[in-house]
């Protein structure tokens, strides 16, 4: 669905066949998006799982990166030609055909371990899931927010061009495929310490992008690159572990509209925030700290609070 739909502008230039297929790319979307995780979820375990889940991340972002220079490339030759990158989903749908095995359920043991839990903890889980969607909505939104708003806030301070702006870009999105790569190992040395370490480094990213000076944009933008693979591939690990049996897919799906509502408010949301601290483009970034800085807090609390309440059972 999303590759011959993806490719329908390329042959036809009506409005509504354009915006129908588009809806029906998206759909076709939506059908595996969530499952890439869920795949992973269900076919490997322990340090294998978290490792590949870093992977899946760092693939994304490889993914985002070629396609980004293909399409450009491909826009050289007119407009209609950029919609050309879909027809890649019709070769990757045949190589999962023919080398992803059938995935099958867990294990019964594994989904009486899920299934003894008691309604309430169940309630409090789903609860825990859907902050966890709006936490990460506002992650996106912030990390989209600094790549929509960098290219603006050099030229602002006249200190690059639109043209470095896509080199520090480029250089964020190496700094994440290469956290996503060794994830498994940066987990095993920090744990749940990967979740704060990578507020802090979007928090630092968004207070050094804005000063002035190209050298600290493009400090920022290297360290800002730390934070989206350690918080969504902890994120993603998290749900494979406590989610209740057969609701993962479901659970990732809620996850991922979190994400993408994330970048989709993000423009709306840095405009109405921004002004709250001046209402330029410097500002938007202050803003987007902000926002940082109430969440490591709200982490941190959470986690003390979720400390003493299980030290005070074992009392």
């Amino acid at each position: 669905m999303a590759g011959f739909a993806g490719v329908v502008p390329f042959f036809i230039d009506n409005y509504y066949v354009i915006l129908i297929s588009r809806i029906v790319f998206g759909v076709g979307v939506g059908f595996f998006n969530s499952l890439a995780i869920t795949v992973i979820d269900l076919l490997y375990s322990g340090s294998t799982k978290t490792k590949l889940l870093g992977i899946r991340t760092s693939m994304e972002q490889l993914g985002y990166a070629l396609a980004s220079l293909m399409i450009g490339a491909l826009l050289l030759l007119g407009w209609r030609f950029g919609f050309l990158i879909y027809v890649w989903a019709i070769p990757i749908s045949f190589i999962f055909w023919k080398y992803v095995p059938e995935v099958q359920s867990k294990t019964d043991k594994n989904n009486l371990k899920k299934n003894n839990s008691s309604n309430e903890s169940h309630g409090k889980k789903q609860i825990g899931f859907v902050f966890l969607a709006l936490f990460l909505m506002l992650v996106t939104l912030c990390d989209t927010g600094t790549n929509v708003e960098l290219p603006k806030l050099l030229v602002e301070q006249k200190i690059g061009t639109g043209t470095i702006s896509g080199i520090i870009i480029a250089m964020k999105t190496t700094m994440a495929m290469i956290v996503g790569i060794f994830f498994g190992k940066i987990y095993n040395l920090l744990h749940w310490w990967v979740v704060p370490s990578g507020i802090v480094a979007f928090l630092i990213g968004s207070l050094a992008i804005p000063q002035g000076h190209l050298w600290l944009a493009c400090l920022g933008g290297v360290i800002s690159g730390i934070g989206s693979p350690l918080i969504g591939t902890y994120a993603f690990k998290t749900i494979s572990e406590t989610a209740p049996s057969g609701k993962e897919n479901a659970i990732n799906t809620m996850v991922l509209i979190g994400f993408n509502a994330g970048s989709f408010v993000a423009p709306i949301a840095l405009t109405t925030g921004g002004n709250l601290f001046g209402g330029t483009v410097k500002s938007d970034f202050y803003f987007m700290a902000s926002i940082f800085a109430i969440l490591l807090v709200i982490v941190i609390s959470q986690k003390i609070i979720s400390r003493n309440q299980t030290h005070n059972k074992s009392i």
